[in-house]
């Protein structure tokens, strides 16, 4: 279901919350699905990448780690400019 709306994410249960294939799928969709993502996830790298090429907004839910990551807020940036764009 997350394939075809990562929203859906926020129903799913814990488990499933923080299964990485599950999340990648949904934030990859949606980026701002990374908001119901485990705070473990919430912290992976590969899994915030992800969510901020989606949406550059989905950045506001990654830990405050990543948040201040040079690379992951240049990303989020790029693909703001790409929303306002289109």
């Amino acid at each position: 279901v997350v394939q075809l709306d990562g929203h859906a994410l926020q129903w799913a249960t814990a488990g499933v919350r923080g299964n990485k294939e599950v999340v990648m799928e949904a934030v990859t969709n949606c980026g701002r699905a990374l908001e119901w993502a485990n705070d473990k996830l919430r912290a992976d790298r590969e899994v915030v990448i992800a969510a901020v090429q989606a949406d550059g907004f989905a950045l506001a839910f990654a830990s405050e780690d990543l948040q201040g990551d040079k690379e992951i807020l240049m990303m989020a940036a790029r693909a703001r400019v790409c929303d306002v764009a289109r």
